[in-house]
């Protein structure tokens, strides 16, 4: 049963190995991993999660990385979740062409954890904080709206008398 305070952070990568050496990671910073090694599963993990992180392997077999991330950027409910892109390809035009495409980060496969960690820890962290800062620039429209309201009724029982 996936608990509901927890982030859920997605992984999509077709080796096992890396998949079971990041859910120990992700469990161990206190998230919740959703792990997938077929790119057809996504879409239903998406439907099924409030998905925060979705690290992504560059090379899948079927559809690309690339492929996905293209997918999952043209989805409107989907486009905002920040994407990690984890491969053993280091060539820097598929960095470049990733982060082109909407990627937030690229990590480089053997994982070390602590990179991953410390990555997918700063990308979570600037979400909340960004949800943050939403919530307190909505506050503070919504306090300038009710002033505005009040100026205005103000004005309006001024001209009545």
């Amino acid at each position: 049963m996936e608990n509901l305070d927890k982030k859920n952070i997605l992984v999509l990568d077709d080796n096992r190995n890396d998949l079971m050496l990041v859910k120990f990671v992700i469990m161990r910073m206190g998230f919740n991993p959703i792990l997938i090694d077929q790119s057809s599963a996504l879409i239903e993990n998406l439907q099924k999660h409030k998905i925060s992180l979705i690290v992504l392997d560059l090379d899948m077999p079927g559809l690309s990385g690339i492929d996905v991330l293209k997918k999952i950027k043209k989805v409107p409910s989907y486009k905002d979740i920040p994407i990690v892109m984890l491969t053993g390809n280091s060539e820097m035009s598929n960095v470049k062409t990733t982060i082109a495409l909407g990627a937030v980060d690229y990590i480089v496969k053997p994982i070390d954890p602590m990179i991953f960690e410390g990555k997918v820890k700063r990308l979570i962290q600037s979400q909340d904080l960004e949800q943050k800062n939403n919530w307190v620039e909505y506050e503070v429209k919504k306090l300038t709206d009710q002033e505005i309201k009040l100026h205005m009724r103000k004005k309006i029982v001024s001209i009545g008398e």
